[in-house]
């Protein structure tokens, strides 16, 4: 097998169809799989999926575990985690597969993602972010996300899987910057939802924000941060896997 798709679900009967029909729909000859791991959806997620994909049920919650499991269950040499709110246009496979196999120098990557903003400001801040990532990519230090993500098993396996913490991507992004660069690769892209961003466009940023801060002291062992940042956030789920 050559590549694995990991989607972790969570009551996404109104976005994983789209996002495992884009999958299916790849122009390629690569041998690949799709997993998708559900942390106990109360709608017809699953039932979706089964037309499309291999489900395994996660026995906890949590978007960071939901990803480790759908891994230790993929046959794939090449992993890539897709948001099941995200869908991929046909070439995405073939581009990444290419891309990794000619760098080995790049320990993971980031496709350029797109949002499907309805308000253009929302488009100038992603725009003014993006920078900020391209910057990072320049110098092999781009931060990944678990919009998509693509590493090769093996190294993900020997650099420990996604870190349990709040924001488990940016934890799983210092790693993979200790053994190799880490890339935001434009020459295919993601399409994802910006449902969050929409419904709490004030809201959403501190929220991400402060996930960050868990994530620092929690990955830093630093007890009086996490403390403080325990405080502020206690009513925040970061164990979601939405």
């Amino acid at each position: 097998m050559d590549v694995s798709f990991i989607i972790p679900a969570l009551d996404e009967e109104k976005m994983i169809g789209a996002c495992l029909k884009s999958i299916k729909s790849q122009k390629t000859k690569l041998k690949f799989e799709i997993i998708v791991a559900d942390g106990n959806s109360k709608d017809n997620t699953v039932k979706i999926a089964k037309k499309f994909a291999k489900v395994v049920r996660c026995k906890r919650k949590g978007i960071a575990y939901a990803r480790n499991l759908g891994a230790k269950k993929a046959k794939g040499k090449l992993l890539v985690f897709i948001d099941a709110d995200t869908t991929l246009p046909t070439d995405y496979l073939e581009k990444v597969w290419k891309y990794m196999n000619e760098n080995p120098e790049v320990s993971a990557l980031t496709a350029r993602i797109k949002y499907d903003f309805s308000h253009g400001y929302l488009n100038l801040a992603w725009s003014a972010l993006e920078l900020v990532v391209l910057i990072q990519s320049a110098i092999g230090k781009a931060r990944l996300t678990g919009i998509n993500t693509v590493v090769w098993k093996d190294l993900f396996e020997k650099t420990g899987m996604f870190p349990e913490v709040p924001s488990e991507d940016v934890a799983f992004t210092s790693q993979m910057r200790k053994v190799g660069k880490t890339k935001y690769f434009r020459k295919t892209h993601v399409v994802s939802s910006a449902r969050r961003f929409e419904k709490d466009p004030i809201g959403v940023i501190p929220y991400y924000l402060l996930r960050d801060v868990v994530t620092f002291a929690e990955t830093h062992k630093s007890k009086s941060l996490k403390k403080a940042s325990d405080k502020i956030g206690k009513k925040a789920d970061y164990k979601e896997i939405r």
